[in-house]
């Protein structure tokens, strides 16, 4: 079960501590830079079909536009 950031005792007066943010933070942004630089290879219409597929609950049946 998850917890979401608004049910917290703390909500909204949370704090954090910036060196261990930072150190997550910097990791996301180079896995990140790593996805998009593998992307570039894939060519546009790939690259798009690829975003598309990572978007959360990103379905191509609901996006059809019905003739």
């Amino acid at each position: 079960m998850f917890t979401y950031i608004h049910e917290l005792n703390e909500w909204p007066n949370f704090t954090w501590k910036n060196d261990q943010l930072t150190v997550k933070l910097g990791a996301v942004r180079h896995r990140q830079g790593k996805i998009l630089g593998q992307m570039e290879m894939l060519g546009v219409p790939l690259q798009e079909q690829a975003v598309l597929k990572m978007l959360p609950g990103y379905s191509t049946a609901r996006h059809t536009i019905p003739c």
